[in-house]
């Protein structure tokens, strides 16, 4: 298992925003993940690939866990088993090329497909837990589960331990009609800025959309030193140089105010906020 210590958690995350971790574990194995557990229980922080947080600023004592090494994947004749670090943009193009059907709702979404899971991840209204099978999942204690029952709501799995391995089922597909599935989400996602984001900052409410809301609250473009909401889509943070924790704080609570003070919607996070 690789452990570093004294890292820049503003590498890390997507946003380039936080401050340095003590300590991050990388488990390779399941063992490695379930003696973690073993030690921490629900100390520890998941932090995936670090597509969707944004970390406080300063020293974080508490020791966080990185999935990125647990990418296995075994394909079997019906089944595809995945660790929960396989990246998700790299699975889609696997789909393609082996022509399984079911994954390309994930195009275009950063990060690993077990917070892909965690957070019902999808860029349609088709929902990964259609071609899920079951989820080994782990315990605080470090023990082990096999879920195969779910209730999934928007952007979120609602599985509430951390997520070692998920099997899907194989749908035979056909190269043509996923390519074409992918180009239709290609355009889609044409509004979507560049830059270093965390992604979509709120959920959408319902029949509503988070973006177009904030574009009619007028903040598309605002600034709070080197924070910028996205002139392209309302629902994107922007760090254009040496944004911070504060800033995005700020800007969290000026939007949300203004939302609410002229639509009367509260607007609810989409991605973490870890702490120190």
């Amino acid at each position: 298992m690789k452990i570093k210590n004294n890292i820049e958690l503003s590498k890390i995350s997507s946003i380039g925003i936080g401050g340095t971790a003590k300590v991050i574990y990388y488990p390779e194995t399941l063992d490695n993940a379930k003696s973690l557990f073993k030690k921490f229980g629900r100390n520890i922080g998941i932090i995936g690939s670090g597509t969707n947080i944004v970390f406080e600023d300063g020293l974080h004592t508490r020791p966080y866990l990185s999935t990125v090494e647990l990418d296995g994947l075994d394909e079997r004749e019906n089944e595809l088993f995945l660790e929960c670090g396989y990246n998700s943009s790299k699975l889609v193009e696997l789909s393609i090329d082996k022509e399984i059907s079911g994954f390309i709702p994930l195009y275009g979404i950063p990060g690993t497909i077990g917070g892909a899971i965690s957070g019902n991840a999808s860029a349609t209204a088709n929902s990964i837990f259609d071609i899920i099978k079951s989820v080994e999942t782990i315990n605080p204690d470090g023990s082990m589960n096999i879920e195969n029952e779910f209730t999934p709501t928007y952007r979120n799995g609602n599985i509430r331990n951390f997520i070692y391995g998920i099997t899907f089922k194989k749908i035979k597909g056909r190269k043509e009609q996923l390519l074409k599935e992918k180009y239709l989400i290609v355009e889609k996602r044409k509004n979507q800025p560049s830059g270093r984001t965390c992604g979509s900052v709120f959920k959408n409410p319902e029949n509503n959309y988070a973006g177009i809301l904030i574009e009619k609250a007028g903040l598309k473009g605002y600034r709070i030193c080197d924070l910028e909401i996205s002139k392209v889509h309302g629902n994107f943070f922007i760090n254009n140089g040496k944004a911070n924790y504060n800033d995005f704080i700020e800007m969290i609570n000026i939007v949300r105010n203004r939302v609410l003070k002229l639509f009367g919607i509260e607007l609810l996070l989409e991605i973490k906020v870890f702490k120190r």
